[in-house]
């Protein structure tokens, strides 16, 4: 495609890509739309990676390098702790122990991630996996809202 600078082609998981392409390779206007999108998406209880990887599969044509879609979570992880500076700084002075608990959970994902990192970016590359990886959470959130309602009515 125009807008980038490798291709994918049919695999095990719907698709195969270069993964050694660099963010250089992605151009200004789509990095532009994809930051918005992550930016709204982040903050919602919607899947900012599935939407990440919809818009790339609809409007370009193929997947952002992984690298640029890391940086646009790190970017959003930045500013959440700009945000929640104070709030941190609190639990830092006195309930230190909440951070490390925050800190210890995220390292099993970590570890899981990179153990398991070629099949989850095979995953991120097929559009039948971004559709199910968005349906199952909104199947998720429409059944507690019913539950909710049930509940509210009683």
């Amino acid at each position: 495609t125009p807008y980038m600078a490798w291709t994918a082609t049919p695999g095990i998981y719907g698709v195969n890509v270069d993964v050694t392409a660099d963010a250089s390779s992605i151009t200004y206007f789509w990095a532009a739309i994809l930051g918005i999108v992550q930016g709204l998406a982040e903050f919602l209880p919607i899947s900012s990676s599935g939407h990440l990887a919809l818009v790339e599969h609809l409007g370009m044509g193929t997947a952002a390098p992984a690298s640029f879609d890391t940086m646009l979570h790190l970017a959003t992880l930045c500013v959440v702790i700009f945000y929640f500076r104070r709030t941190i700084l609190w639990y830092y002075r006195n309930d230190w122990r909440v951070l490390l608990y925050v800190i210890v959970a995220t390292i099993p994902t970590g570890i899981i991630g990179i153990a398991f990192k070629d099949y989850f970016e095979g995953l991120r590359f097929s559009p039948t996996m971004i559709c199910v990886g968005l349906l199952v959470p909104a199947v998720a959130l429409a059944g507690a809202e019913l539950q909710r309602g049930a509940a509210c009515q009683l």
